[in-house]
């Protein structure tokens, strides 16, 4: 009776949004509001939920660079973007998201966040569109979390066409107000919202200019991420996507493990307290390391980072018409309370969402379940992993790891806008336990 009523509590919760928009006119009419019924009287979209002939996303490529500072917790970027414009309008602007200015002096946020983390928010040092380069102090217009370019080296970007960006930048985690992201720990790590991104423009709203106060989460283009990530050479790195260079950085015993992870049905421990204790990590232990990590069709990218971690993996069929498999690990300080289970609940989780709700495969290569050592529980997702916190019950870490693999079907797979509709993907995924 309990997943009845959360399924009834969910629709009455549709009807009661949208019933200024949807209301019945006639008994045999639905009558929908003028800004939502242009969206039907073309080829675009169908009221039974499926895309018209017509129906169009842009996409965003990202090949990304950065370096984390782990004294400072700064990050140095640099970043080329491949922006397609699928639409069938002419774009005369670009609007980038800068998340992180929400730490800023004078912005408006949702929470109260400690002054030692104000900072100058995502500081651009470089700016070009195309071949051009953009003046910052001329050409480029600031509202609180948002960078407009509106001087576009030719004009405008036609629809069905392309235009490369690319930036130079740093920014600072938080160290005391985490808010998705920052320091949590010594020698613990987790970036999110932390990069330059294209904004997504739709047929519903046209760019998506909505500030980032805090609260909001996704709404994101699809694309794929080509990401390097450089860190002192003590640190492992999680992060989105599969990583491409795990050979050329782990040992031969580490390495074995690790492959032999992505292949099993038993949870194996691929770097342990022992490993830790004896240094046999790594490949060589002196300088900084890059960490390379590849993803497609995905809507965003994030990282952690720790060099005091255990980790642990294993393996999923997720479509057993081609027998493929989903790698589901999980990083972790020795010691956190039922963590030496995640990858084991990650994995019995996987299998019921595939299975029974919403039994679908499960869409991507991999699921990383990232302990940002917090004590109060909470957890965030973003693609291919999550940033998660410890509890007192194992009913906790059970709740909050199916929840957050959840969230890889509502948004990430739809595509939903949680930045309006933010009840929508956290319904469903509340509703998948």
């Amino acid at each position: 009776m309990k997943v009845h009523f959360v399924f009834l509590f969910i629709l009455i919760a549709y009807f009661t949004l949208f019933q200024a928009e949807m209301v019945s006119a006639q008994s045999s009419q639905i009558y929908l509001a003028p800004k939502i019924k242009k969206l039907y009287d073309g080829t675009t979209r169908s009221l039974d939920g499926k895309p018209g002939k017509e129906y169009w996303t842009n996409r965003v490529n990202y090949n990304i660079k950065i370096e984390l500072d782990t004294d400072s917790a700064k990050i140095r970027g640099s970043e080329i973007i491949n922006y397609i414009n699928n639409s069938p309008d002419d774009l005369d602007y670009l609007v980038v998201q800068l998340f992180n200015n929400v730490f800023q002096k004078g912005k408006e946020r949702d929470f109260e966040i400690a002054e030692d983390d104000l900072t100058e928010g995502v500081i651009i040092k470089k700016l070009m569109v195309g071949d051009k380069e953009i003046d910052l102090n001329e050409e480029v217009r600031y509202t609180s979390t948002n960078m407009i370019i509106s001087n576009l080296p030719n004009a405008f970007i036609p629809h069905n066409d392309s235009v490369k960006i690319f930036l130079e930048w740093e920014t600072v985690l938080p160290q005391i107000s985490q808010m998705r992201m920052g320091k949590y720990s010594e020698g613990v790590f987790f970036a999110a919202y932390f990069y330059p991104k294209i904004a997504v423009y739709d047929d519903v709203y046209g760019w998506d200019e909505l500030e980032y106060t805090g609260d909001q989460e996704f709404y994101s283009d699809f694309g794929n991420y080509d990401v390097q990530i450089t860190v002192p050479g003590d640190y492992i790195v999680w992060a989105t996507g599969l990583l491409k260079n795990a050979e050329e950085l782990l040992t031969d015993n580490i390495y074995d493990k690790y492959s032999a992870a992505q292949k099993s049905d038993t949870v194996i421990r691929i770097i342990t307290k022992e490993d830790l204790i004896s240094g046999n990590v790594f490949r060589f232990n002196n300088g900084n390391k890059t960490w390379k990590f590849k993803a497609e069709n995905v809507p965003d990218f994030s990282f952690g980072c720790s060099n005091n971690f255990l980790w642990d993996g294993v393996s999923v069929i997720v479509d057993e018409s081609t027998e493929r498999r989903v790698f589901a690990d999980a990083a972790y300080p020795d010691g956190a309370k039922y963590y030496d289970e995640a990858a084991l609940i990650s994995k019995n989780a996987l299998e019921y969402l595939i299975k029974e709700i919403p039994g679908y495969p499960f869409p991507y290569e991999k699921f990383t379940s990232f302990d940002n050592t917090q004590k109060w529980g909470g957890g965030m997702e973003t693609p291919m992993m999550a940033n998660n916190g410890e509890y007192r019950n194992k009913s906790g870490l059970v709740t909050v790891i199916m929840h957050e693999l959840g969230h890889t079907y509502f948004p990430f797979m739809v595509g939903t806008n949680e930045r309006r509709y933010s009840w929508m993907d956290e319904g469903w995924a509340s509703f998948c336990p």
